[in-house]
């Protein structure tokens, strides 16, 4: 419910602000060939940080996660106090291109975007969707990890190629899960 252009929750209801459930967005994270050892990650729309949570199990150097759901980024940095991995969450909303510019680090090994493609292109439009992109792959050096609705997958991966980057991994059974590098 909205009062005042703020959400207020009633404590008897549960909202979920996520695409399926935990296992689904897992499903394939670590089959698809990315190492993350020793890597910097960058986690766009990270939700409560579970997938980094997993991450964190594999000794990364650092993991960086935004997310505009205050709730799942107070949830994160409460997870990340007893997670060993030097980490950092904000509340960003990921269409505001200067706001997210100020918060990311020059550049990242791995880029996770997982889910969240498909939403900002529906919710806001194809040119903050794209400009999202192109921002994300600005600041990847290495691999961006990415996950779609399969009827959303080969609309992605006509913007993964016109922002220079190549399917590497394709072999989710579901056609959901990819990992692009520049081509």
């Amino acid at each position: 419910m909205r009062v005042f252009s703020r959400n207020v929750y009633w404590p008897w209801s549960q909202y979920k602000c996520f695409t399926g459930n935990w296992d689904w967005r897992l499903t394939g994270i670590f089959d698809c060939n990315v190492d993350y050892s020793g890597k910097t990650i960058l986690d766009a729309g990270c939700n409560i940080g579970l997938i980094d949570y997993e991450i964190s199990k594999r000794s990364p150097a650092f993991i960086h996660g935004i997310d505009s759901y205050r709730a799942g980024i107070s949830a994160a940095r409460h997870i990340f106090q007893g997670v060993d991995v030097p980490s950092r969450f904000d509340v960003a909303d990921l269409g505001n291109d200067r706001r997210l510019r100020k918060l990311l680090l020059p550049s990242y090994d791995i880029v996770l975007f997982m889910s969240v493609w498909h939403q900002v292109k529906q919710n806001r439009g194809s040119r903050i969707s794209d400009r999202l992109v192109a921002t994300l792959t600005e600041h990847c050096s290495g691999v961006v990890v990415a996950k779609n609705p399969e009827r959303f997958s080969s609309s992605f991966k006509q913007v993964m190629h016109d922002h220079g980057f190549r399917i590497a991994y394709d072999g989710d059974p579901l056609g959901r899960l990819f990992t692009y590098v520049r081509a």
